[in-house]
């Protein structure tokens, strides 16, 4: 895979060109703990609306999963960039994440 995004708390590889084209992201842990089992790895779904992601967030609380950020913008990523962070029953990472939220609520 050709290397599509670094900065100095991520790398990404897959077709830059190509949002919906899957990629493979390293990067270190966000709370800049070390990495264990359950900090450090995330699996991300790209969504293509905002209220989907809403609803998503909804179902994973139901469901016995715990809040790592509410559904919403994230401007210090992008001002459309928008997502919500949970933690499924066993610890792991989930996030949900929409790259244009303004355009799709």
């Amino acid at each position: 895979m050709e290397k599509a995004f670094r900065d100095e708390q991520v790398a990404s590889w897959g077709d830059e060109s190509d949002e919906s084209a899957p990629k493979f992201f390293t990067g270190y842990p966000f709370n800049e703990e070390p990495a264990t089992v359950g900090n450090g790895v995330m699996t991300a779904f790209l969504i293509n609306s905002t209220s989907k992601i809403d609803r998503l967030y909804e179902i994973a609380m139901g469901q016995g999963g715990s809040g790592e950020g509410a559904p919403g913008f994230r401007p210090q990523y992008d001002e459309s960039f928008y997502a919500a962070y949970v933690r499924d029953p066993d610890g792991n990472k989930l996030a949900f994440v929409c790259y244009d939220g303004k355009s799709n609520p």
